[in-house]
């Protein structure tokens, strides 16, 4: 059976709303874990320099939950229902796929690099644990990175599709 376009940008955004919940609500979980956790090792703490130090982590990790509140990809992805005009379902499309595509814009990288570096900053700098800072840079700016390109892209993928069959053959 041959499915028409209609039908496949419609799954495309079927398997975005799907996925898009598990990524979302996944990274929402992971960093609401990582900020409790940090904030009573702060509040068990005996020593004042541990005690910033994982305050610094549960810092990093309220970051991540504002980075994805304030981000581009959310839960719930508009999917027109199965006798919409085409069109309305292209354009349903194509406004998740600019979401998509804005989620691996320079602003999350740039946003991600800040927090890693000024975590790593302070840690070195302001706590004297330059052991610790070589850590937090690199996990701390890994995961932000793969939050950023765990990101769903189905309806990208198949806008990139549709472009790539309307080019001439060379």
């Amino acid at each position: 059976m041959v499915l028409d376009s209609a039908a496949l940008d419609r799954a495309a955004l079927e398997r975005d709303d799907r996925d898009t919940r598990l990524w979302f609500w996944g990274w929402m979980g992971f960093y609401t874990g990582g900020a409790a956790l940090e904030g009573t090792v702060a509040g068990l703490a005996d020593d004042r320099g541990d005690r910033r130090q994982a305050l610094v982590s549960a810092a990093g990790c309220t970051l991540g939950i504002g980075g994805l509140l304030i981000g581009s990809v959310w839960p719930g992805v508009d999917v027109p229902p199965p006798d919409a005009p085409p069109l309305e379902i292209r354009r349903a499309l194509e406004a998740q796929a600019d979401r998509e595509a804005a989620a691996f814009g320079w602003f999350g990288h740039t946003a991600n690099a800040l927090v890693g570096v000024g975590g790593s900053l302070y840690l070195w700098l302001g706590l004297n644990r330059p052991g610790m800072a070589l850590i937090n840079l690199p996990v701390s700016i890994g995961i932000g990175e793969l939050q950023i390109w765990t990101t769903p892209t189905h309806s990208r993928d198949r806008v990139s599709e549709l472009a790539g069959a309307r080019r001439p053959a060379p």
